[in-house]
């Protein structure tokens, strides 16, 4: 786990551990997609220890550009309770080229059987990359995965009933936190 706050090249090395595999890529539903998070939301009884993780470590997927809510109390194939992805869309997928050999995410019956493209680009030229263009990286939570809790926050309740959240005549820090956490729109 990267500690909140600006992130160097060594951070991004020692949380990638010994592997720089080459990035993959694949094509995959939004449903497939939505099959895969529900299959990695935390389950004991099937949970698997993995060296890397450490007493905060999280099996959740952080999907780039996506965000869902998941309540780990339901039955396994109905734990996505909230997402923003289209079901019947094809999505263009990136994944460390490990991940479709080795089974490090739960692939939800897929491991083996997904079609992908290597690509000739190493994960770690991929971070520096994005690095270099955008001056620096900062690990911070985004709350594009959450979890449904026993009392749901207002902002929540807001969310499920489309309740447009208004910010305006918060402060700018309250404002940032609304859109982070929110799975809608803020006014």
């Amino acid at each position: 786990m990267i500690p909140a706050g600006t992130v160097d090249m060594i951070d991004i090395l020692n949380a990638m551990g010994v592997n720089d595999a080459y990035l993959v890529l694949a094509s995959l539903t939004g449903k497939d997609l939505l099959e895969i998070l529900d299959d990695n939301v935390p389950d004991p009884k099937k949970d698997r220890p993995y060296v890397k993780d450490g007493p905060e470590a999280s099996r959740l997927i952080q999907l780039s550009g996506a965000r869902y809510v998941f309540d780990r109390s339901r039955p396994p194939e109905t734990r996505i309770v909230e997402s923003d992805l289209i079901p019947a869309r094809t999505y263009s997928v990136v994944f460390e080229g490990h991940v479709l050999h080795r089974e490090n995410i739960l692939m939800a019956g897929r491991f083996g059987k997904i079609p992908f493209r290597v690509t000739d680009i190493p994960l770690s030229t991929a971070l520096y990359g994005h690095a270099v263009r955008s001056g620096k990286i900062f690990a911070r939570t985004e709350g594009r995965v959450r979890e449904i809790s026993e009392t749901p926050t207002p902002l929540a309740i807001c969310n499920q009933l489309g309740i447009l959240v208004d910010v305006s005549h918060g402060s700018e820090q309250t404002a940032w936190d609304t859109i982070e956490t929110s799975s809608h729109p803020v006014l």
